[in-house]
């Protein structure tokens, strides 16, 4: 598949400093909070799709985090700058 992908016109295979310095996307928050935590932990992660896409894709992130929890208490949510968060 990679081989497919270089021969296309225009593409062009990065180097290992310039993987690092790709972002993209939106920025969204995630608060995990409650069951075993004794207080909230904050994360901002990038790269999430621009849009509505990137808040359906944090949503996911928070259900499968709550899926895989031990803690019927426990808490996440999210705010993406679709949604208003400004970092």
């Amino acid at each position: 598949m990679i081989a497919n992908l270089k021969n296309l016109k225009g593409v062009k295979s990065l180097t290992k400093p310039e993987q690092k310095n790709v972002k993209g996307g939106q920025i969204c928050r995630f608060t995990l909070s409650g069951g075993t935590l004794e207080a909230p932990i904050i994360v901002d992660l990038e790269g999430y799709a621009e849009g509505r896409t990137g808040s359906i894709q944090a949503n996911a992130a928070c259900v499968s985090y709550l899926s895989l929890s031990d803690s019927a208490g426990d808490r996440c949510q999210y705010d993406c700058a679709y949604d208003g968060f400004g970092a």
